[in-house]
């Protein structure tokens, strides 16, 4: 009987695996098209990406038809999303794909880590688990929506998995992968994609490998060649880009806090801890410090890696609570590490009830996570404000729509819509037909004479009568 138990063991974690995957599967795909567009950076994107379609332009950017000197990010994402435009259509899911799939494999390369350091599928199950759970990687400006971040951070994790295994292989192959992800992570996010570079030589430093520092210093060179050829190639075409992406994203935004993000140097420490991760959070401070005294190399390294990325992070000045997406993945390999560390010391006839107890720990992490998921608990949105997105994409016939000065989320529906135009609240004429949110309802009755077409409770669709006398 001992031995048939032993033997069922592997099958039995090896359907833990597959529970997991297709738990991460179903949180990260679940909501994909159920919201419309997000404001600011979601909306962005989707503007870019929408033109970028559109005009054929896959060099430059833009937003409004004219050249986009506010998002300067190398258009890395905005390739990927005008492709699935192509392959989908334009709508939300063409928007959020890459990202969601970045997020997706994010989350089972942590688990794949795990398994290739500790050959252990449970431990592996458990990784997908906790970062899937976790309350800021599947979530708004997550890998829910159609950002830089998703992408962002499965690139670092590949390159400092493949930082890893040069470290313990030195084969020129993983040395290229390491080039390949790092220029990748530049590409995606600029500026944020440098962070990782001082950290592979402050590694070798720590670890005393200086016969690596040259061909380290190669490795971070020749990731800098793709944007360096971008960033010229893209002056050139279009002038002014090299001032505007050096203010918006490197010297501004480390100098000084753009666009009111500022906040105390502990920062992000305090997000970890209180709505970044879920309870097991707690276990990162003991699994820091026991990584100093294990001889488990790459638990030691990645370990280092979350400690550099962190500082870095808290140095710059503009600080905001999405910029430490990276770190997450990093956070759920230090905390099955430590948990690993702990298997060892525990008989064999008790570890499968070890790691089938940690398993059962997750369940109220993942079940407040499902139920965000599904019923969206605890999401920070404000839906009332989106019913003019839905009422945009429910019209037929022309029509103006009237939004605040920023209105990147409703303009990206007159790429899908033409029909829909944007117009000016003090310009409007008799006949038009307008669609309005709540900005502008208690000013209407004071402008204009006009009949309600259709109403929600935040949007409403009207026909303008005559512009009163003022």
């Amino acid at each position: 009987m001992p031995e048939q138990s032993l033997q069922r063991k592997p099958y039995y974690y090896t359907a833990l695996l597959l529970a997991s995957v297709l738990f991460a599967i179903y949180l990260q795909f679940n909501t994909l098209s159920y919201f419309k567009i997000i404001q600011w950076d979601e909306s962005r994107l989707a503007v870019n990406a929408a033109e970028m379609s559109q005009n054929g332009n896959w060099l430059i950017t833009s937003f409004e038809n004219q050249p986009d000197l506010y998002n300067t990010k190398p258009p890395l994402m905005i390739w990927l999303q005008t492709i699935c435009i192509h392959l989908f259509g334009l709508n939300e899911t063409a928007i959020r794909l890459p990202s969601a799939l970045a997020g997706l494999l994010c989350i089972l390369l942590a688990g794949r880590i795990i398994f290739e350091k500790t050959r252990q599928l449970g431990l592996s199950a458990l990784a997908i688990i906790l970062l899937s759970v976790s309350g800021g990687f599947i979530q708004l400006h997550g890998s829910m929506t159609g950002d830089f971040d998703a992408l962002l951070t499965l690139f670092v994790l590949l390159a400092f998995r493949s930082f890893d295994l040069y470290m313990t292989s030195e084969k020129p192959s993983v040395f290229l992968y390491l080039i390949l992800w790092q220029s990748l992570a530049i590409m995606c996010k600029s500026a944020a994609g440098f962070i990782s570079l001082p950290i592979w030589l402050m590694l070798l430093a720590f670890e005393k490998k200086w016969r690596l520092v040259p061909k380290m210093i190669l490795a971070i060179a020749l990731s800098l060649v793709p944007f360096i050829i971008y960033i010229f190639v893209r002056e050139a075409a279009s002038s002014g880009y090299l001032a505007a992406i050096w203010d918006n994203d490197f010297h501004g935004r480390f100098s000084k806090a753009l666009e009111g993000h500022t906040s105390e140097w502990y920062y992000y420490i305090v997000n970890l801890f209180t709505f970044r991760y879920s309870y097991w959070i707690w276990l990162l401070p003991i699994g820091i410090i026991y990584a100093f005294f294990t001889t488990n190399s790459s638990y030691k390294r990645f370990t280092l890696g979350f400690l550099a990325y962190l500082a870095l992070l808290t140095i710059a000045k503009t600080r905001i609570h999405w910029y430490d997406m990276p770190l997450l993945p990093l956070l759920t390999l230090i905390i099955v590490f430590f948990l690993h560390e702990i298997s060892l010391k525990i008989p064999v006839k008790f570890k499968a009830l070890y790691v089938w107890g940690l398993v059962l720990l997750t369940l109220p992490s993942a079940y407040s996570k499902y139920r965000f998921n599904l019923y969206h608990e605890g999401l920070l949105l404000d839906f009332g404000h989106y019913e003019l997105s839905r009422m945009m994409e429910e019209h037929k016939g022309k029509a103006l729509y009237i939004a605040n000065w920023y209105d990147a989320e409703f303009y990206f529906y007159t790429k899908k819509h033409p029909n829909i135009k944007r117009g000016k609240f003090r310009n409007l004429q008799a006949g038009d037909t307008v669609l309005l949110g709540n900005m502008y309802k208690d000013s209407l009755p004071i402008f204009y004479q006009f009949e309600v077409l259709k109403e929600s409770g935040n949007a409403r669709t009207v026909r303008i009568i005559s512009k009163k006398e003022q």
